[in-house]
């Protein structure tokens, strides 16, 4: 899952545009294509790719 370290502005109802979201973004790819967009995203600098891990699995 990628984190968009960057801050993406988002449209409100009104049409105004907000500065920064309240909260982070996280995408998530489902299925090879989605993965495969994503890791190039990764590449190209726009974001960082993490990967859940079950609680008390070693790093």
């Amino acid at each position: 899952m990628p984190l968009q370290p960057q801050n993406s502005q988002s449209q409100r109802p009104d049409g105004s545009i907000g500065e920064q979201p309240g909260t982070g973004t996280v995408l998530m790819a489902l299925g090879q294509a989605g993965i495969d967009a994503l890791s190039r995203a990764v590449v190209a600098g726009l974001g960082i790719t993490v990967q859940p891990r079950k609680i008390g699995e070693a790093a």
